[in-house]
């Protein structure tokens, strides 16, 4: 419920802050930024704003995906040294003594990676609106930890990205 009433808020406010709000032939379809493999809840609004997913595909027909989900998303995995490795962040797997040093903001090569994820998101982002005439007007993610995706812990530089790029 709460995510629930956290997109009709989300929602709104992005139509006031166009003058959208009162005028519905003018309302583009809103979608949801969120990630692949996410899930938020059971509520119908809840169920639009993932991907298509055995959470939604067989329990609820009728849902339909709203939003662009991002696929491919940098993860951090824990070897069996130790050694926190950050995958998808580039060509090279980034290694970091533990988990705290990636969740530091100020983390050696943070701007770098922050920098080339806002970039990939906001690429993403727009194509999907011109492929779909369609506006994003949320984001959904998970903080820290991504539950349904396969208990996949998500780089902090990604979670930043997307915040930097939402507030644009």
């Amino acid at each position: 419920t709460a995510v629930e009433v956290a997109l009709k808020t989300a929602f709104r406010k992005f139509l006031v802050d166009r003058g959208m709000l009162h005028s519905r032939a003018e309302r583009p379809r809103i979608g949801v930024l969120g990630v692949d493999g996410s899930y938020h809840g059971d509520t119908l609004g809840t169920m639009d704003a993932v991907p298509p997913s055995v959470f939604t595909e067989l329990q609820t027909p009728w849902a339909d995906a709203r939003g662009l989900f991002l696929e491919d998303v940098p993860c951090v995995w824990m070897t069996k040294d130790g050694l926190c490795v950050v995958h998808g962040a580039s060509e090279r797997p980034l290694e970091a003594r533990t988990v705290l040093e990636l969740f530091h903001a100020g983390a050696p090569g943070g701007d770098v990676r922050r920098s080339a994820y806002e970039s990939r998101i906001e690429s993403q982002m727009d194509e999907y609106e011109r492929r779909t005439s369609s506006m994003l007007g949320a984001c959904v993610i998970e903080p820290v930890v991504q539950g349904a995706g396969g208990m996949r812990l998500i780089d902090p530089e990604f979670h930043r990205a997307m915040d930097a790029v939402c507030k644009v």
